[in-house]
């Protein structure tokens, strides 16, 4: 069963756009790490491998439904966090822009009937599942910035180290 030209295409652009954050987020671990912060510096690289995984996991699906990737260029923008909380103030506007591009290809899908993509995305192992995790990780470590401000970088270093 082949894509509709128009999934097709979403899905492209949504392969190009996991592999522009894989680099996005190489680039927030080197910011990171610059500065010391190996912790921080692990999360970020364990979300640029994720998002590598996310760009395979489209790829697969692009084959298993007897198609192939067109080739695109890979929209790269310049990073340059200003400060150890817009570190994570970007990385979840990356998030968000992410999820609302994974739920316009499934909004497609319901609207040409194609139920298959619509699973796919829905599977426990599926991008909306993942979206949602990632968004909320991000979420608890700007909340935990918010309760406690005074604690510092290098503090909260340690904890985003853990997750």
């Amino acid at each position: 069963m082949i894509l509709s030209s128009n999934i097709l295409s979403l899905l492209t652009a949504q392969y190009s756009h996991e592999t522009a954050n894989g680099i996005f987020y190489t680039a927030l671990q080197s910011w990171a790490d610059r500065r010391g912060l190996t912790g921080t510096a692990s999360f970020f690289r364990k979300q640029a491998e994720g998002e590598r995984v996310h760009a395979d996991k489209i790829l697969e699906y692009i084959h298993n439904r007897n198609d192939q990737l067109t080739v695109i260029a890979v929209p790269l923008q310049a990073v340059e966090p200003t400060s150890f909380e817009n570190l994570f103030t970007l990385a979840i506007e990356r998030e968000r822009l992410t999820s609302e591009m994974i739920l316009a290809i499934k909004s497609q899908a319901e609207s040409i009937g194609d139920h298959a993509t619509c699973q796919w995305l829905l599977d426990p192992e599926g991008l909306v599942k993942e979206q949602v995790e990632e968004e909320n990780i991000l979420q608890t470590i700007i909340d935990r910035m918010n309760i406690d401000p005074t604690a510092g970088p290098h503090l909260l270093d340690v904890w985003i180290g853990g997750l």
